[in-house]
């Protein structure tokens, strides 16, 4: 979230030079500098997988951020040395990552073997693309296969294909965990979204741990269940973030549960929500399908009905990116300001209705430097370059 509306580049930067730093014979530690704590990595002295996927996790977010590639190309020896120590420790343990802290302080956590591969295809995955922007062409087919390989161990082990039920007892932590790393064919994903729905269903709460917190809010979003987690967020009643406000925090905790003083009460891991509002709520997003590098393109698509109006904004490195939209008597108004060098694929609802218009009545086909680009999902989109534009439609 923080890379979102701060500067983060030298940051973050300095924290992957102090984790490489840090590492023991490549394979990265728990904290940086090292201070003694190493719990479940998978040598001595090292962290669990989870917290060493910062190592080419951070560096990704930095590229697609900022757009520099020359960290990517500077830890790139390092990078592989720790996801080369990953695979061969599986090699060793009959192809599996069998040792974690799973989805750290989640309520209801699935196991750690399940999560700890699924970090492990996350780490392979990482690495071929970080391979693509290189141009490392045969290690973007090495680590891309292997990808697929251990993504097809883990449907294998840890699918229930008459269910869509992952890792033998359902969790909305575990079933996320699948479905945001898009592990799950795509015959089952109806039943594995089924079973995460379920499950949140009968609980009322998120069980979520530091991880598949993130997770679950995205993929609820992106199969159109914003609704669901709103509801949720909006309940004051233990475990949730209502209950933290109604507790007196100010900050987000580590744990749902208030701690007697062991674990933090001002921790970044959960509030990865403010994510959630910027990219859902507003509907502020990088356009991935289009591979969109430092915010050159863009997706504006608030999620109408969860709330009446919200107005915000993205300080990217291309320019403040605004969006402020309402809904009033069956009428919704867009307010985007777009920065210079930035394309943006603009979603209006009521797909079903008119072609959208300006705030002046003029149909949105007839507005110069604006492409009607037709109904996708059942939502009108234009396509527009840098300039400030208020767009209208009718919706029921």
């Amino acid at each position: 979230m923080a890379t979102l509306r701060f500067d983060m580049e030298g940051f973050y930067k300095k924290r992957i030079n102090d984790f490489e730093d840090a590492a023991f014979d490549g394979i990265i530690t728990e904290t940086a500098p090292y201070v003694g704590i190493a719990a479940s990595g998978i040598t001595p002295k090292t962290g669990p997988i989870g917290w060493g996927t910062a190592f080419p996790g951070i560096q990704w977010l930095l590229y697609t951020t900022y757009g520099d590639a020359r960290i990517l190309r500077d830890k790139y020896n390092q990078t592989k040395v720790w996801v080369d120590g990953l695979i061969d420790y599986a090699f060793e343990h009959n192809n599996t990552i069998d040792i974690g802290l799973g989805d750290w302080l989640a309520i209801d956590p699935p196991s750690v073997e399940f999560t700890s591969n699924v970090f492990f295809y996350y780490n392979l995955v990482l690495l071929s693309k970080i391979a693509t922007v290189l141009k490392e062409d045969s290690d973007v087919i090495h680590y891309a296969a292997l990808a697929d390989y251990i993504s097809s161990l883990i449907n294998s082990r840890f699918l229930d294909k008459k269910t869509g039920v992952y890792d033998s007892t359902v969790t909305m932590g575990g079933q996320a965990f699948a479905l945001y790393h898009d592990i799950v064919p795509s015959i089952y994903k109806e039943n594995a979204i089924s079973a995460m729905l379920d499950d949140i269903q009968e609980k009322k709460h998120l069980s979520t741990g530091i991880f598949s917190t993130k997770y679950i809010a995205n993929v609820l979003s992106d199969f159109g269940y914003q609704e669901v987690l709103a509801d949720i967020l909006n309940d004051r009643s233990y475990p949730g973030y209502g209950f933290m406000i109604e507790s007196g925090a100010t900050t987000t905790w580590e744990s749902w549960q208030y701690s007697n003083g062991f674990l933090s009460h001002n921790h970044p891991a959960l509030g990865c929500i403010a994510e959630w509002f910027t990219k859902v709520v507003l509907g502020i997003q990088a356009d991935v399908e289009k591979e969109a590098v430092a915010f050159d393109k863009i997706i504006i698509k608030p999620a109408i009905g969860i709330t009446d109006w919200a107005t915000g904004y993205v300080d990217s490195s291309r320019g403040v990116i605004f969006s402020e939209w309402n809904t009033l008597n069956n009428k919704y108004c867009l307010t985007v300001h777009i920065p210079p060098n930035v394309e943006a694929t603009i979603f209006l609802p009521g797909g079903n209705n008119t072609i959208p218009f300006t705030d002046g009545g003029i149909s949105l086909t007839s507005v110069r430097d604006v492409k009607y680009d037709g109904i996708k999902g059942g939502y009108h989109t234009v396509v527009v370059g840098s300039g400030e534009y208020v767009f209208c439609s009718e919706i029921n």
